[in-house]
């Protein structure tokens, strides 16, 4: 059975804190919805790349299982606690909790930081497509994530087509590294997980984590 790719679509950042803010005033999923496809239409005319859009988005924020919905809460709660820079740690963390194609695609760009200083689309489409599968929806979701990244400011590139991490993210929050912590463990499929594969999880060095999960 082919495993569910799930992403089709660049995902911009600002969509996802429109609807952050929207399901942090009303955790009805249908007025959320209706709201984003309101938000959405000027820089999405076509019904079915909007309703394409609003789904990834929707599922990331809203469509959380119920394993999850204690972290989804926490997370809601913590954004009177950050500033809206800050906010990418929770979009990370429910990202990574709702699509394990994104989960595997930061372990790949953590892995290849790891051993150079960036890294190519081929590169990451290579072990991408190992894991699931050589088909369009993988090499085509890898491109559309790693746009996105580009957008979220995580990801910087060059003329050459090389993509570079844009810089460390930190936080002063102590309960918002905690919680990104705790997200990606849950996100892991292993039942123990190193602490050096965990960090892959956020993107290689991505995120700056000082506080300990112990």
């Amino acid at each position: 059975m082919r495993k569910i790719v799930g992403i089709s679509q660049k995902i911009k950042r600002s969509w996802l804190d429109v609807v952050l803010d929207q399901f942090a005033q009303t955790t009805d999923e249908r007025e959320v919805r209706a709201f984003l496809d309101e938000h959405l239409r000027e820089e999405l005319p076509g019904p079915e790349s909007r309703a394409k859009a609003s789904g990834i988005v929707l599922r990331i924020w809203t469509g959380v299982d119920g394993q999850h919905v204690s972290l989804q809460r926490r997370a809601i709660s913590l954004t009177t606690q950050i500033s809206g820079h800050e906010r990418i740690w929770l979009h990370w963390g429910m990202a990574v909790l709702a699509y394990p194609f994104f989960r595997d695609l930061a372990e790949v760009v953590g892995r290849l930081l790891a051993l150079q200083d960036d890294f190519t689309t081929l590169q990451v489409q290579a072990r991408m497509l190992a894991a699931w599968g050589d088909r369009t929806t993988t090499r085509e979701a890898v491109q559309k994530l790693i746009t996105s990244l580009l957008d979220w400011a995580v990801l910087r590139s060059t003329k050459q087509g090389h993509f570079f991490l844009a810089g460390k993210l930190t936080t002063d929050v102590t309960n918002l590294q905690l919680w990104l912590l705790e997200a990606l463990l849950q996100a892991s499929v292993a039942d123990e997980i190193e602490a050096h594969q965990l960090f892959r999880l956020a993107g290689g060095v991505s995120f700056q984590i000082y506080c300990r999960p112990w």
